[in-house]
Formats: C-alpha cells, structure tokens, sequence
C-alpha cells in the first residue's frame, strides 16, 4: 500500500471517528433537549385547554355575551382530550415540571384518568351539542371533576 494511500485512509478513519464521537456526545443533549421540549408543548396544551375551560364557564355563566362561541371552546376541548395520552412521554418527568412521577410509577392509573377524561368531554361536546345549558353545565362539572381528580392524584401541590 502506498504512503499517500495509507494517509487517506487514516485520516478517513479519524474523521469518521471524530464523526461518530460527536453523534454520540450530542445524543444525550438531543434527547434531552427533546424531553424538555416535551414539557413545554405539554404545558402549553394544557394551558390552553385551562383558556377554553375558562371561557367555556364564562359562556356557560352567561358572562361572556358570546354563546355562538361555545361550540369552538367545546371543539378543541374534545380535541385536546384526545391527544393527552400523548403528553406525557417516558423522560419528561424532569426540568420544570409539576407532574409527579406516579404518572410513569403508575401508567394502569394514570391511563384510567385520561380515560375518564376523554369520556368526560365527549359527554360534555355531546351536551353541549343540545343546546341545553342546564345539561351543558351538568356536563361541564363532571368535566371538571374529572381534570381536578387527575391534578389531585398525579400533579405537585400547589402551594
């Protein structure tokens, strides 16, 4: 083999090396960065689900002079049900957080509350879809019910 042959191949050889060290030292940052960008699409989910929640209840209440918006807030609120099971991947239960570790400690339970979620604001789109505003909050308070059972049994205390 030639010298100058030799010196190609080695230094293909450091150069994939040096590639492959730098993939896996950026590996754990990656994945950690994916984790904590987890934990701020999760928290703006659920943000954002407090703000239909909250205008829901003006609507309902008769505060908010809005009633043709009730279906929107209702819509995404459903919506949003259906997704939570998704919030919550292995690896974000780290960083600025509220959710216990009981949610991965405990996934058989955890996963009954965002069942009963999910039921819960399907029956409340199902309500709200009647038009009948006593059946809308009835629907409404069991959905509520529902979000506070699971802040009381997987989410940190509020101080």
């Amino acid at each position: 083999m030639s010298k100058s042959r030799f010196s190609r191949l080695s230094m293909l050889a450091t150069l994939s090396f040096a590639i492959l060290f730098g993939v896996m030292a950026a590996a754990p940052s990656a994945f950690a960065e994916d984790e904590e960008h987890a934990i701020k699409y999760r928290k703006s989910v659920m943000k954002s689900l407090g703000g239909h929640m909250g205008a829901t209840a003006a609507i309902v209440g008769g505060k908010a002079g809005q009633p043709g918006h009730l279906a929107g807030h209702v819509a995404a609120i459903v919506d949003i049900s259906t997704i939570a099971k998704d919030l919550f991947p292995e690896g974000s239960d780290f960083g600025e957080t509220t959710v216990l570790a009981k949610v991965w400690d405990e996934p058989d339970a955890f996963k009954r509350e965002l069942r009963m979620f999910e039921a819960q604001a399907a029956a409340f789109g199902k309500a709200a879809g009647s038009g009948d505003m006593a059946a809308i909050g009835a629907a409404m308070g069991n959905l509520g019910k529902s979000c506070k059972s699971c802040h009381e049994n997987f989410r940190e205390k509020k101080q």
